[in-house]
């Protein structure tokens, strides 16, 4: 076996303090750990993807500042740096869980991935997503941490598979009244994320005539009643009103005028009036 192995930490210069998780130290927040050999802890500085920690590396660089890396313990066996560097991204905890500052995308230990990691072919049983779930209940987390997670996630791709079992994952869930009016809540004061946009010539076909999913169907009289009871009390902002009584073309005033003998022709034959 050789102990040529080492476990290094990459810390902020920008933010410097008294950052403390559990027996570990550093006077300034730490964003990446690793382990390695040779000059492994020096390659970071020259990467060039997209992830989130070089775009963090290039922007420290850029100020005209460098990481502070520290080789926090050498002369390490293999498994014993893998070990180390899975405590420290435990206690120090990842930013894309939402539950600390490391940009590390694993929880160490690359050896660990497959067969060989202790969860393999396991699943959490209930009473540890409970846990897991009281754990985060009712955490808030900061702009500037959303941002990170946001961009560490950009340019990753999910699999059809990964969709698919997502998808499955998903299908017959039933969302609770309380789940429905949180995630109303949660929407309060957010723009649409299309608003402003423009809808493209080749999206309007898409979604007109024919094309429409409700081309030809008719909504029964509970779906209305639901629309209908959704729809009371819903205030309508000034912009919106003002766009409802922006003029009709004549085309529009023409379909309206058609919607409007047909139904009453409906309502004739319906009710045997006249």
């Amino acid at each position: 076996m050789y102990n040529n192995f080492y476990v290094y930490i990459y810390l902020d210069p920008r933010k410097p303090g008294n950052y403390k998780y559990g027996e570990y130290n550093f006077d300034y927040e730490p964003f990446y750990v690793g382990k390695g050999k040779n000059n492994r802890y020096l390659k970071h500085l020259h990467y060039n993807d997209s992830s989130i920690k070089t775009l963090n590396i290039k922007t420290i660089l850029n100020e005209n500042l460098k990481p502070i890396i520290i080789k926090y313990k050498e002369n390490l066996i293999e498994c014993e740096a893998f070990k180390l560097e899975i405590d420290f991204i435990k206690n120090i905890r990842r930013i894309d869980l939402g539950t600390g500052p490391l940009y590390n995308r694993t929880s160490g230990g690359d050896g660990l991935a497959g067969e060989k990691n202790p969860m393999y072919g396991k699943h959490h049983s209930e009473e540890a997503k409970q846990k897991i779930r009281n754990f985060h209940n009712g955490k808030n987390l900061s702009e500037e941490t959303k941002l990170k997670i946001s961009l560490s996630n950009k340019g990753r791709n999910q699999s059809e598979e990964q969709k698919r079992k997502i998808s499955e994952a998903h299908k017959g869930k039933i969302k609770t009244k309380e789940h429905c009016k949180n995630i109303s809540l949660s929407k309060i004061g957010c723009n649409a994320w299309n608003k402003g946009l423009k809808m493209s010539k080749k999206y309007c076909e898409n979604i007109s005539g024919k094309n429409n999913g409700m081309y030809g169907k008719h909504h029964s009289e509970e779906a209305k009643k639901k629309i209908s009871i959704n729809n009371k009390g819903l205030k309508r902002t000034e912009e919106t009103k003002q766009k409802m009584k922006k003029p009709k073309s004549e085309e529009h005033k023409q379909k309206l005028k058609e919607s409007w003998i047909k139904r009453k022709e409906k309502n004739i034959e319906k009710y045997n009036i006249g």
